[in-house]
């Protein structure tokens, strides 16, 4: 029995310790909704727990056929103007500037949307990045957004302005939990069965 219960007790510390990692991390930092008619935004501070790079999007609803929202959004590829070829009067409407502050007020970043920068779609959602950049786990921020053009226009895709980690990242540590999960499982339950035999070892040799 106590062979099974070393090989039980180093499971529960190996996928004990995995969820102790994961559970408490902050992907999604700022989930907001936001107009797109021409204003300014201040977010509520925000207090990262995980150091990595983080990317800034306006997330939609599908409102429009995708070659459409793909134009609006400017996500069809550039031409020499900087605007998506074939888009007609269905050119890129979403324009903003932000500014990341420290808890201090200190600006520690800037950037502002251009065509093409990138983005994502999912079956019901598309995805408009407008920055990224690196946050310290620790740390006070706040994120202030200037729309600087009028994109009221979509504002029936009921726009969300979000902040979360970089996929590139999260899969980086997803794919740690994959390798490390398995093992631990497999302990755990090498750890139970042994343990479960022994004590019915046990219990038959008492009762013989």
């Amino acid at each position: 029995m106590r062979h099974g219960l070393i090989i039980l007790a180093i499971g529960i510390v190996i996928y004990g310790g995995l969820l102790a990692w994961l559970l408490p991390r902050k992907d999604i930092l700022i989930d907001m909704p936001i107009s797109l008619a021409p204003g300014h935004f201040v977010s509520q501070p925000f207090t990262p727990n995980v150091a990595s790079h983080y990317i800034l999007q306006i997330e939609y609803r599908r409102a429009f056929s995708q070659s459409k929202m793909n134009c609006l959004l400017g996500l069809s590829g550039a031409d020499a103007g900087g605007y998506p070829d074939g888009c007609g009067s269905n050119r890129m409407l979403v324009n903003a500037s932000w500014k990341l502050l420290s808890d201090n007020k200190t600006v520690v970043a800037t950037g502002q949307s251009r065509p093409d920068e990138g983005g994502g779609w999912a079956k019901d959602t598309m995805d408009q990045q407008i920055g990224d950049f690196p946050l310290t786990d620790g740390r006070t921020y706040t994120l202030s957004v200037d729309i600087t053009s009028d994109g009221s226009r979509l504002n029936i895709a009921k726009p969300r302005l979000q902040l979360e980690i970089s996929p590139i990242d999260y899969k980086g540590e997803f794919a740690i939990a994959q390798l490390v999960g398995p093992f631990g499982l497999l302990f755990l339950v090498v750890g139970l069965v042994m343990t479960s035999i022994a004590s019915v070892r046990y219990l038959l040799w008492r009762h013989s």
